[in-house]
């Protein structure tokens, strides 16, 4: 359940990343409408990415209890052990990431769309516009930034979850 459930989190935060965004780029045009279309995706995949977030955590809290020989263990397990300083760095990425879906989802997202919804209102009245315009580009970089980010995370994520089960 663990390598399945991140396989759909991670495979979602790349596929999205590395491979609808730039199709998007060339399929639509117009920023805004493309931006419009990438919402969607992104509100539809949210689902999917934090429910497979949640049974990644309850699995990896099984995984990591049963790899100590239980609770009292995991301390010892992740401060004194080889197997544990690699889960460690991969916890620290995953943690990583996390913050970084968290601040898509709640925060960089909505704020993307109540621009576009206000934009989409005051497409007549030009001064009003270019502003929104600006705002909506900057928070796109913000986004594009941290996108970037999240990848490298998930890819180094996947890099020690391998160490993990391989020898060293």
């Amino acid at each position: 359940m663990h390598i399945v459930a991140a396989t759909v989190w991670v495979g979602g935060i790349i596929f999205l990343g590395l491979v609808m965004e730039p199709i998007a780029r060339n399929l639509i045009p117009d920023p805004f409408e493309r931006l419009k279309f990438v919402a969607k995706v992104g509100v539809r995949f949210n689902a999917i990415g934090w429910g497979s977030l949640g049974v990644l955590a309850l699995t990896g809290l099984y995984n990591l209890v049963r790899a100590a020989g239980g609770p009292a263990y995991v301390p010892s397990l992740l401060l004194s052990t080889n197997f544990g300083l690699i889960l460690d760095v991969k916890l620290i990425f995953v943690f990583g990431m996390v913050l970084i879906t968290a601040h898509h989802t709640f925060i960089a997202g909505p704020n993307v769309r109540k621009l576009i919804i206000q934009l989409e209102s005051t497409r007549s009245r030009k001064d009003s516009t270019s502003e929104l315009e600006r705002k909506i580009r900057r928070l796109q970089m913000q986004n594009g930034i941290l996108m970037i980010l999240l990848t490298v995370f998930a890819l180094a994520t996947l890099l020690f979850a391998t160490l993990l089960v391989s020898p060293l």
